[in-house]
């Protein structure tokens, strides 16, 4: 009778590590591959790792390369570049659960092949290609869904995800009987204390049951799948693992966790039951077991060829299990050691029907406590479902402005600019003006981008007017006429005396000047001072100054510093799709600053005409004006119109009509579609006479 019971204990405890290994399967399969938002959330997580990342981006090129595009080939690696960036972005992220979503219908319904497509990513691709480059973008097609991997549906792994998926709503059940089983094994039992010990060894058993199994479908799915979906090489199959690993990691730890918790209970037990601990138990198994030479040379030969095949496989299973044995040895020993201290049953016949004492209370006690942790840590972990990427919050007001402008890139934001930003009637000193308002004021009436020339200029302490110190910035009077006409110079002549290469005395400062400081200058300090003034005060507002520059970069370097701007300045990546305001706003890089001479001696200091191309300039009526290519290369990102009539002197009714709305609008629209892209920056002339600020945010919303 007593042999039956301890056979039917056992029996008890196999058929609960059974049902456990199983129920708990299910349920992780139930909770994390079949609700669609955990899976899509998982699979959106692998996009982190380097290696997804460059198999999304190559196929996603791939497909952009198919059609009339194809012959891009040899821009490829270009546009894998700027695609990746994009691949690793929360806004790429989000749209990519569209295709991820459909992918987990047809897994969950079980007919055909699994396909994770690029749906509606295209948009967010040839934003990607047009922030490098334009001419790539107007290549390429916005219909393409490209296709990142492909399951076939007789894949063994998918069959066996699938049949769990179809079982997945029988989890508690499943788990219910296993916690039965259990119980029943204890109220059979006549040695409870040993079959506590048989349960934990079971826990174990579950979860390196449960782990083994990730393990094994991790070898069987990449390797099935790199022939499935044909992709080869190294690269490749890091990409699958961390697939993989961001779906099922969790499982396997979660099944670690409990079968270290199973390692305890066990260990606890068999201290208690035994007086030697788990050494006593460990020592007796030895001398009982015999195995047949055959066998023994056999797991000899085999070992040695695991060894020799998965070495660093090995070493991590001998320092588990060795950590596994050192954790058991001291749990029993710690109980054994609280046994003795608290005394064992009374009686041989509480003794015989497994009854505890005072340490036995302890005993059942501890092992219900670490179940339970190890069960609920497991299901914490298990259930920890990577976020959904989210969108970095809208400033409050809006980026410049508008809520529409915070998820598009620099190239894709209208920019309201004056030319000659700094020559202002409004301001004393200036013969010849382009706008009636200062900096300042531009600024705060819808201006974003600046075109400023810098200068070196001398106080005449005579005058009280400012030179041009021409021989400080490598040019003469010969060189002036080229640029201005001679009109120009004879009118600064006739204001400051002749011009020349003569040492001007007085110290030397910057300022902004239209070629000559004679006719009008603003010091550089006082504006760049009203530039940061308007930032500070307009915290989700981003600028763009254009400098022709006159001056070494070191010097406006310094002016910018002194004036607090320098850590406004962005530094952006010709290589990489350009940034959005958002993004700007959110990393405090507002002030885009780009030189037309010496760009990229810094990395926030640009080189203009690398990431704008302009129209032409010197339109002395309205009939001249063009959408060709002047300045920069084909490629690059930004459109900038120079959209004014170019007479000296500038006059006010020249600029009137072409500034105005229909006008205006209509080139824009214009050049956008025969440069194919999108207008940037739209500089003028008296912006407050034309429609400048109002056409752009009309575009901009």
């Amino acid at each position: 009778m007593g042999r039956g019971r301890a056979v039917a204990a056992a029996t008890l405890a196999v058929v609960a590590t059974a049902l456990l290994a199983y129920g708990g399967a299910l349920l992780y399969v139930k909770q994390e591959i079949g609700r669609e938002s955990a899976f899509a959330a998982r699979m959106v997580s692998s996009l982190d790792d380097p290696a997804v990342r460059g198999v999304v981006s190559e196929r996603s090129v791939d497909a952009l390369l198919t059609g009339s595009a194809g012959d891009l080939v040899a821009v490829r690696p270009l546009m894998i570049a700027a695609v990746d960036a994009l691949v690793a972005s929360p806004p790429f992220k989000r749209v990519l659960l569209f295709g991820i979503e459909d992918a987990h219908r047809a897994l969950a319904q079980g007919k055909g092949s699994v396909i994770v497509e690029g749906e509606r990513t295209a948009r967010l691709l040839i934003g990607a290609l047009r922030s490098v480059s334009p001419s790539v973008a107007r290549r390429t097609s916005v219909d393409v869904e490209p296709v990142l991997a492909r399951i076939d549906r007789d894949l063994t792994v998918l069959a066996v995800i699938r049949s769990l998926l179809d079982r997945a709503a029988s989890a508690w059940v499943v788990l219910g009987l296993a916690l039965a089983a259990a119980l029943g094994a204890l109220a059979v039992s006549r040695d409870r204390r040993a079959t506590v010990v048989h349960l934990g060894a079971g826990m174990v058993g579950a979860g390196m049951l449960v782990a083994g199994a990730v393990w094994l479908g991790e070898r069987v799915a990449t390797g099935h799948a790199a022939r499935a979906t044909s992709v080869a090489g190294d690269r490749d199959g890091r990409a699958l693992e961390a697939v993989w690993q961001a779906l099922f990691a969790d499982a396997r730890t979660a099944a670690l966790v409990v079968a270290l918790g199973g390692l305890l209970v066990a260990a606890v037990a068999a201290g208690a039951r035994y007086p030697g601990g788990v050494a006593e138990i460990m020592r007796a198994r030895l001398r009982t077991v015999r195995i047949p030479r055959w066998l023994r040379r056999a797991g000899l030969v085999g070992a040695g060829i695991v060894c020799l095949l998965e070495p660093s496989l090995v070493a991590r299973a001998v320092v588990v299990i060795g950590g596994g044995v050192l954790i058991a040895w001291g749990a029993g020993e710690a109980a054994a050691a609280l046994h003795a201290r608290l005394g064992p049953p009374s009686d041989a016949r509480s003794r015989a029907a497994g009854r505890p004492g005072a340490g036995g209370f302890l005993v059942a006690i501890a092992a219900a406590a670490i179940s339970a942790a190890a069960f609920v840590a497991a299901g914490v972990i298990a259930l920890d479902v990577p976020q959904l990427p989210a969108a970095d919050p809208a400033p409050r007001e809006g980026c410049n402005g508008s809520r529409a402008l915070c998820d598009r890139r620099l190239n894709e934001v209208v920019w309201p600019a004056t030319h000659n930003s700094y020559a202002a009637s409004d301001q004393l000193g200036w013969y010849f003006a382009n706008q009636r308002r200062g900096i300042a004021r531009q600024l705060d009436d819808g201006i974003t981008a600046l075109l400023i020339d810098v200068h070196w200029g001398v106080t005449d302490a005579r005058t009280g007017r400012v030179r041009t110190d021409l021989r400080a910035e490598g040019s003469d009077r010969n060189k002036v006429i080229k640029q201005l006409g001679p009109r120009a110079v004879r009118t600064a002549e006739r204001v400051a005396g002749r011009l020349g290469n003569q040492p001007l005395k007085g110290p030397r400062a910057l300022y902004l000047c239209h070629t000559l400081c004679e006719l009008g200058a603003e010091p550089l300090d006082a504006e760049l001072a009203a530039i940061r003034s308007f930032l500070e005060r307009h915290p989700d507002d981003v600028l763009l100054l254009v400098i022709e520059d006159y001056v070494p970069p070191a010097d406006i370097r310094a002016a910018l510093q002194d004036a607090g701007l320098l850590g406004y300045a962005a530094q952006l990546d010709r290589n990489l799709p350009l940034p959005t305001l958002r993004e700007l706003v959110r990393d405090g890089e507002r002030l885009v600053i780009f030189a037309e001479k010496e760009g990229g001696t810094y990395p926030w200091y640009m080189p203009a005409f690398s990431f704008i191309q302009d129209t032409p300039l010197g339109n002395r009526r309205s009939s001249d004006f063009s959408c060709e290519r002047f300045r920069g290369d084909a490629d690059s990102p930004i459109l900038m119109l120079n959209h004014w009539i170019d007479r000296f002197p500038p006059r006010v009714s020249d600029n009137v009509l072409v500034g105005g709305m229909r006008f205006l609008s209509s080139r824009i629209a214009r050049c956008a579609r025969e440069r194919g892209v999108p207008a940037g920056v739209v500089a003028v002339d008296f912006y407050e006479r034309g429609a400048v600020v109002e056409v752009a945010r009309d575009l901009n919303h």
